[in-house]
């Protein structure tokens, strides 16, 4: 068989006897320690790089029409309303932000805010001796356990009654996505708490239940400290626009009270001629042509007088329109946060509620397995757990217990390396290796 992936073999041992069944905790021991502690990155930096097949959204700040669920395409592109293919491949977050304002600032809007949020990563392949291998969609905080979970179990142990070690399986993955989405959720309420107190740092409550050193909570405080500043940085710059338009209304309004009284005294030269012209004519010592000359010239000033008049009526109507776009901005700001955060606070309820009966149905799921040890078994059989994650356009494959979290698009391998596994013969090994070779290959395909 052509190797495919570089790895070095460790083995996970499950047995059985004829009598008794291996306990479902157990289904993967492996002697290698994890390979990465973030869902973004083996690394744990949490710097998520978009790909084709995520699906982000999309919003720009007070531009319903360019806001919106985007799938990306194959090339690594969106479509955007008049701006048309944006690419985002290979970018983090807030470096498509920064793409998607450039294009927007290029003729479209004037000084655009853009948000980008992934609403649906990329799915993940789970191949090799499972009872179902195919893509599954990705779940924040899913583990190899999980994955292994989704594609049924493992295919040399179907014959374990009554699908005991799936049904674990399951229930111990609902519990770690609820686990998850719990601390993700309590890191953001405090982001909002501190948005709504004008605080520029989050700041954890010290009932927070998490340990502030667990990489996974760093990166998510990382993550929601990223969208505060870039919440807070749009919405002072909204601000700090409206309120530049104040001093420049002040001094237009001084020029034009300038102007008003200039004219206003010109007016009053006129008329101080037009009385001695009016003398002169009924005298008759001045031609009347030059008395109408000079009632045309008041006739002007009057004019310009109401007209700069009204200048500066429309000029407090200005200055008092921006007064209460200002306050509007303020409002507006404060409500969206009020409803992420009421959101925020219901989501939190509803896990509350359900994760007490998800750790019951684990701990009946364990005990269901019965009192099964390693000890006294018949047979062995052992798996390896193969991650193989494309990084930067390369394929990278390293070892992985059952705790190891998984990244958008991973490919889950899982390999049988026992006395047993012998019986699935060399055409059952080679399809597995056929199975990952095909999936990693396309996605690596659509990653270029």
């Amino acid at each position: 068989m052509k190797p495919f992936f570089k790895q070095t073999v460790s083995k996970v041992c499950i047995s059985k006897s004829s009598s008794v069944v291996l306990p479902i905790a157990l289904a993967l021991i492996l002697t290698i320690p994890r390979a990465g502690t973030s869902y973004a990155n083996p690394d744990g930096s949490g710097s998520y790089k978009l790909a084709p097949g995520d699906r982000v959204s999309i919003v720009v700040l007070g531009q319903p029409e360019f806001s919106g669920d985007h799938m990306i395409d194959n090339d690594g592109s969106v479509t955007l309303p008049a701006v048309g293919l944006v690419g985002l491949k290979d970018l983090t977050a807030s470096e498509a932000e920064k793409v998607i304002v450039e294009r927007l600032a290029n003729g479209y809007l004037q000084q655009p805010i853009a948000s980008v949020r992934v609403t649906e990563p990329r799915p993940i392949y789970v191949v090799g001796d499972v009872r179902t291998p195919g893509s599954y969609p990705f779940r924040y905080g899913i583990s190899v356990m999980g994955a292994l979970a989704l594609a049924g179990g493992f295919r040399v142990a179907e014959q374990l009654p009554s699908g005991a070690r799936s049904e674990f399986l399951m229930a111990d993955e609902r519990l770690r996505v609820l686990q998850a989405s719990r601390r993700s959720l309590l890191v953001r309420k405090a982001r909002l708490e501190a948005q709504l107190e004008g605080a520029s740092q989050i700041a954890l409550q010290d009932s927070f239940p998490f340990s502030r050193e667990d990489p996974e909570v760093l990166r998510i405080l990382q993550d929601e400290q990223g969208i505060m500043t870039t919440q807070k940085k749009g919405h002072e710059q909204e601000l700090r626009l409206l309120r530049e338009q104040g001093p420049r209304l002040d001094a237009e309004a001084v020029a034009v009270q300038q102007q008003s009284e200039s004219e206003k005294k010109q007016l009053e030269l006129i008329q101080m001629t037009l009385a001695d012209y009016n003398n002169l004519v009924s005298s008759g010592l001045t031609r009347r042509f030059q008395l109408i000359e000079y009632q045309r010239q008041e006739a002007t000033y009057k004019s310009s007088v109401a007209r700069l008049a009204a200048e500066q009526v429309n000029l407090e109507i200005r200055k008092g329109e921006i007064a209460m776009r200002l306050q509007e901005s303020e409002n507006n700001y404060k409500q969206r946060i009020l409803t992420d955060l009421q959101d925020v606070r219901a989501r939190l309820s509803e896990i509350e509620i359900t994760l007490p009966v998800a750790r019951e149905v684990r701990e009946a799921r364990l005990q269901q397995g019965g009192g099964a040890t390693l000890a006294g078994s018949a047979t062995e059989v052992s798996h390896t757990a193969i991650i193989h994650r494309i990084r930067d356009g390369k394929t990278e494959s390293f070892q992985a217990d059952t705790r190891t979290p998984l990244a958008p698009g991973d490919i889950v391998e899982m390999r049988p390396s026992s006395r047993e596994a012998a019986s699935l013969g060399a055409s059952s090994q080679t399809n597995m290796a056929m199975q990952a070779e095909s999936l990693a290959q396309d996605a690596l395909s659509k990653s270029r």
